[in-house]
């Protein structure tokens, strides 16, 4: 029993460790999904917008 006494502080550390890994690596993983869908996101927007101004021209060409 001693024995585990005296090794209880290391492996609360590696269990710590871990769980700091873990947390660290899936805050940055959902921050990189995020930034993945806010381009997308800006992409799909911008496409629309150049669909809408086409659409206007061409609305624009026949009433003249």
């Amino acid at each position: 029993m001693d024995a585990f006494v005296s090794q209880l502080p290391a492996l609360l550390g590696v269990v710590v460790g871990a769980l700091g890994t873990g947390l660290v690596t899936f805050l940055s993983s959902r921050s990189q999904w995020k930034r993945g869908q806010s381009v997308r996101w800006d992409e799909r927007r911008l496409e629309a917008y150049g669909e809408f101004a086409q659409v206007l021209k061409e609305i624009q060409a026949i009433s003249l």
